[in-house]
C-alpha cells in the first residue's frame, strides 16, 4: 500500500503500517531529517517522541555505516553484538521501544522507523532482518521521491507568492504618492476647509487599505541586509518597544548580558516579532508571556513562553511549519513560522516549540555563539 500516494501525511503513516504489520507490532514512529537533526515526524498508534538527534551523532554514524536493524532489548543485554553503538537517551529510555529499522538512501540517511513491541514476537532472526532490509530500501526511495515532489510543490508556491507581492508593491506605491500628494499641498491649502476634508478621507483609505496589506506582509517579509555580529538582548528589547502597544505586556528575564549570534538583524528581529505577535494574538489580556536569554554550552538560547490557548502534536507536527497553511483565513498566508524555521536553520540553529493545549506554549531558538573578533 505504500505506493498509493494520496498526501503526505497518509503515505509515511502507511509506511509504518507496513513494517508494524510484519512483526504484528503494536506501533511506530518514522524519524527524518529536517536541517542537521533527525525529530519523530509522524506516528502510527504510539505517542511522538520529544527530541532530536544531530546528524553528527554517533548513532546516526552507526547506521548509515552498518545499516543494521537494532533490537533495543537485544542491544541492552548484550551491547558487545553492537561495537561502536552508542543509543541516544530519548530512544534507549522508551519503555516499550523494540526495533530500529534505518532508512538508507544511496549514502545518504533518510531516516529511521522506530517499532515499539510486538504481543506475539519477542524476537527476530535472520530472515526477519533480510526481510526488513529490503522493505526499508523500498521505503526509503519512496520518501526520496516525496521529499522532491514537496520541494517542487513549495518552490511553485513561493512563485505564485512572489507574482503576488508584485501587485502589492504596485499597491504600496500608489497609496505613497497620494500621502505625498497630500504633504505637497498641504502647505498651500491647510486653510481650505475643502481640502482638510478631502485630505482626511484620502488619509482613511489609504489607512484602511495599508491595514489590509500589512496583515498580509507583516508576517511573510523577508529583509535583505548582511550578517554581522548582533547582540541578542538589544534585538529583543527593539522587539518588546515595537509590541508594547498590544497585550499581554511582554516581561524580559535576561541571564546573558550582551551575548552575541552572527545573523542578519533585521531578519532576527523581524522573526522574532513575529513569534511574540503571536502569542499575543494566542493569550488572553490577563495571560502572561516571557522572553527568556541564556546560554547553554555554545549555543544563545531565546526562550517565548506565552499561557495561551496552546497548540496539540497533531498540528505541531502536520502543520505548524509548513508553508503557506494558515489558521488565520485571509489575515495571513503561512510563511511566518516556516520563515523563522529556515532562517535559524540556515544559521546552524534549531528552533523547537512545546505546547498544551489549554496550557501554552514556548518556543526555544538556539542559534551558536559568534565568535568575538578584536576590534
Amino acid at each position: 500500500h505504500i505506493s498509493e500516494y494520496k498526501s503526505p501525511k497518509y503515505f509515511k503513516e502507511q509506511v509504518i503500517q507496513s513494517l508494524t504489520g510484519i512483526l504484528q507490532s503494536q506501533g511506530g514512529g518514522l524519524f527524518t531529517l529536517e536541517g542537521d537533526y533527525y525529530h519523530c515526524e509522524t506516528v502510527w498508534n504510539m505517542n511522538f517522541v520529544e527530541g532530536s538527534i544531530h546528524c553528527s551523532d554517533p548513532f546516526i554514524k552507526f547506521l548509515i555505516r552498518y545499516e543494521w536493524i537494532i533490537d533495543i532489548k537485544e542491544y541492552k543485554a548484550r551491547p558487545d553484538l553492537y561495537k561502536g553503538l552508542v543509543l541516544p537517551e530519548m530512544l534507549a529510555k522508551l519503555p516499550s521501544g523494540w526495533l530500529i529499522v534505518p532508512l538508507k538512501h544511496n549514502y545518504s540517511l533518510m531516516g529511521f522507523i522506530l517499532l515499539s513491541e510486538s504481543p506475539i514476537n519477542e524476537s527476530i532472526n535472520w530472515e526477519d532482518r533480510d526481510l526488513l532490509k529490503a522493505i526499508a530500501r523500498q521505503i526509503s526511495s519512496y520518501l526520496a521521491l516525496t521529499k522532491i515532489s514537496e520541494e517542487l510543490n513549495e518552490a511553485q508556491q513561493f512563485n505564485t507568492f512572489n507574482r503576488l507581492s508584485a501587485y502589492v508593491v504596485h499597491d504600496l506605491k500608489n497609496l505613497v504618492s497620494q500621502l505625498e500628494l497630500i504633504v505637497k499641498n498641504a502647505t498651500k491649502y491647510s486653510d481650505n476647509p475643502d481640502f482638510v476634508a478631502d485630505a482626511m478621507l484620502t488619509v482613511d483609505n489609504v489607512v484602511n487599505r495599508m491595514q489590509k496589506l500589512l496583515s498580509q506582509l507583516k508576517k511573510t517579509q523577508f529583509i535583505a541586509s548582511e550578517s554581522r555580529n548582533v547582540f541578542v538582548n538589544e534585538v529583543i528589547v527593539n522587539v518588546m518597544q515595537r509590541c508594547k502597544d498590544k497585550k499581554p505586556d511582554v516581561a524580559f528575564v535576561n541571564k546573558a548580558d550582551y551575548v552575541s549570534v552572527f545573523v542578519d538583524p533585521e531578519r532576527f528581529e523581524h522573526i522574532l516579532e513575529h513569534l511574540v505577535d503571536n502569542a499575543q494574538e494566542a493569550t488572553p489580556d490577563e495571560g502572561s508571556i516571557t522572553i527568556e536569554l541564556d546560554v547553554e554550552d555554545d549555543f544563545v538560547v531565546v526562550q517565548i513562553e506565552d499561557t495561551g490557548r496552546g497548540m496539540d502534536l497533531d498540528f505541531i507536527k502536520q502543520r505548524l511549519f509548513k508553508p503557506f497553511d494558515t489558521t488565520k483565513g485571509n489575515a495571513g498566508m503561512g510563511i511566518g513560522v516556516f520563515e523563522a524555521k529556515e532562517f535559524i536553520k540556515y544559521h546552524h540553529g534549531v528552533l523547537d516549540v512545546r505546547s498544551e493545549v489549554g496550557v501554552g506554549t514556548v518556543f526555544t531558538i538556539k542559534l551558536p555563539i559568534a565568535i568575538q573578533t578584536g576590534a
